[in-house]
């Protein structure tokens, strides 16, 4: 070896670098870059006490100025960490045995929101952020392997959630943050369980999106980035949030968050395209999956969420494989095949309403099981509450004003549910609703499936429920075959 190669090697081993792929593989394999950067080379430790944002910040900088490369996460045991930024041709590699675990700092986090930039809820000169792991604008990221990333939730973040949830329960008229504190301020002896100065920075935003808490993982305006085999847990808010990219996969991960931590929605897309995901397992609080695009009133892309693919996965407690609700920019292109529902609230859902609605379109989910979930499915445009029938009135066509058409289910079998719910609106009815070889038994106390304001066609569609009809059809129904 020339004197050359032997202060090159010393030098790449200096940097951490503890391996470097040949050319021709790093070509064949652009997405996990040229180097493999060992976390531990840079002073990260796995004690469960060392802070080690400093650490692994670098080994991710350092392997990125080279052109990328894999930054890993060895050993057994807990790396401590603030938030984290990947980059371009960077993939994080966190080895089973491992947990990547937020630091016990809220200062060193910022709230996050649907209708937000990226970080603009964060004070001047702040370092703080909105996500634990984060990549922004950046192309070919990664997150990988076989361990764990907790957000520590629960002893962090989850008690204000719940709190703020009960006073908007108290104060149930109130529909932003704003008017919740003037709400508690204007009846003192009705009291609330956080003073109303605590709602005051978030006044605009609406309490249907509970109380805004930093995200576990954010790709905003990433390209070509995947996830896989590791394991969430334990999240501030939304686990995995995927906002305005593109050509995303996400594969053998799960998601474990107790049943009643609030919105740790497990996968949330927001004017994201071409996503595949597969080998999905799924117990959270809130969505299994939320399919958005965006709240209208807000400044942030107006990008449509189209070609999303979910297949071969499982989902237990949570709310569902969901569509929407802030749905303002539309949702096409939507398949799914071969799930699992064991326990969840509901099964596929659709849920928009007129303040946040648009083109809801092009769905199909097939070979569909369903095990004691309530609702196995669910199309509603009254998101924020359902009048009784016969009550509402058409009302005037709005760009709010959701658009829900050609959706079509088969082959869904579901055992111990309570109801099903297909229901549009007076001005703007679910049209081309396509329902094949679904058969839906109810639970003890079950009644059938409601239909309001819907069209379209049903065949081999049986509903047995414990009370009443098999189908309950009320005012705007033109459906055959029930």
């Amino acid at each position: 070896m020339s004197a050359a190669s032997r202060s090159l090697v010393a030098a790449t081993l200096a940097l951490g670098l503890a391996a470097a792929l040949p050319p021709a593989a790093a070509q064949a394999h652009p997405h996990y870059g040229r180097a493999i950067c060992a976390a531990p080379r840079f002073g990260a430790r796995p004690d469960g006490r060392t802070d080690n944002t400093v650490a692994i910040q670098h080994a991710i900088d350092q392997c990125a100025s080279r052109g990328g490369g894999v930054v890993r996460l060895s050993g057994r045991g807990t790396y401590l960490t603030g938030p984290l930024q990947l980059r371009s041709h960077i993939t994080l590699q966190i080895d089973k045995g491992v947990t990547l675990q937020s630091v016990a700092d809220t200062s060193r986090f910022t709230w996050a929101f649907i209708g937000n930039g990226f970080d603009q809820s964060a004070p001047a000169g702040s370092t703080a952020h909105e996500a634990l792991i984060w990549a922004k604008d950046a192309t070919d990221v990664a997150i990988r392997g076989g361990g764990v990333i907790d957000g520590q939730g629960q002893e962090l973040w989850w008690a204000q959630a719940k709190a703020a949830k009960a006073d908007s329960t108290t104060y149930p008229t109130a529909k932003t943050y704003g008017e919740l504190a003037a709400s508690i301020r204007a009846n003192p002896a009705k009291g609330s369980q956080l003073p109303p100065d605590r709602y005051d920075a978030i006044a605009a935003l609406p309490t249907s999106n509970g109380l805004p808490r930093p995200w576990l993982v954010e790709f905003v305006g990433v390209h070509h980035a995947s996830v896989s085999g590791v394991t969430l847990t334990n999240s501030p808010m939304w686990s995995l949030g995927l906002r305005y990219s593109s050509d995303v996969t996400v594969s053998d991960y799960r998601v474990r968050n107790p049943s009643d931590s609030p919105n740790t929605d497990g996968i949330d897309l927001v004017g994201t395209r071409d996503v595949t995901m597969t080998r999905l397992d799924i117990s959270t609080g809130d969505d299994n999956i939320a399919i958005k695009s965006g709240f209208p009133g807000f400044a942030t892309p107006k990008i449509a969420t189209r070609g999303v693919t979910i297949t071969w996965s499982r989902f237990g407690t949570g709310h569902g494989l969901s569509v929407g609700s802030e749905a303002n920019n539309g949702v096409q292109d939507v398949h799914g095949a071969h799930l699992v529902f064991n326990g969840t609230d509901n099964g596929f859902r659709i849920k928009s309403g007129r303040d946040r609605g648009n083109d809801l379109s092009n769905m199909t989910m097939t070979d569909l099981r369903m095990t004691n979930v309530g609702v196995p499915l669910y199309f509603t445009d009254y998101y924020t509450g359902l009048p009784k029938p016969g009550t509402d009135t058409a009302q005037p066509i709005t760009p709010t004003t959701p658009f829900i058409h050609d959706i079509t289910v088969s082959r869904l079998r579901a055992a111990g549910a309570t109801k099903a719910q297909l229901i549009g609106l007076p001005e703007a009815p679910l049209t081309g609703i396509t329902l094949r070889h679904v058969h839906i038994t109810g639970a003890a106390t079950s009644t059938g499936m409601e239909l309001r304001n819907v069209t379209g066609r049903f065949h081999d569609v049986t509903v047995a429920p414990a009370n009443g009809p098999g189908f309950v059809v009320e005012e705007g129904v033109s459906v055959s075959g029930i």
